[in-house]
């Protein structure tokens, strides 16, 4: 069974520090940040999903493009906003911030 593509992000191209800038104004809490987040997490999932489906190793490579750019993009707000966010709410654990193999 073929699961439904995902059209590309449509009119404007946004560079990485763009999409930062925009989340930073955009994102007023922490709650915020998570259900954005939430959503760039359900996003990958359906690019892995097009991309089991792919026929071709061309769209493939297409595919796996996407999802290394939207990983990318996903933990440099995770790193320059959202685990900021979490310290200067009294967030702190070990794991904060660490991405695995990272010391």
């Amino acid at each position: 069974m073929r699961t439904q593509k995902i059209a590309p992000a449509a009119a404007k191209p946004r560079t990485t520090q763009q999409k930062i800038d925009a989340t930073e104004a955009a994102v007023g809490s922490v709650q915020d940040a998570v259900a954005l987040l939430k959503g760039d997490h359900r996003k990958v999932e359906a690019l892995f999903e097009q991309y089991e489906g792919a026929d071709s190793a061309t769209e493939k490579t297409g595919i796996a493009k996407e999802i290394c750019k939207e990983l990318i993009t996903h933990t440099i707000l995770e790193e320059q906003i959202f685990y900021p966010a979490c310290r200067e709410k009294g967030v702190e654990d070990d794991m904060l911030g660490r991405s695995p193999g990272r010391a």
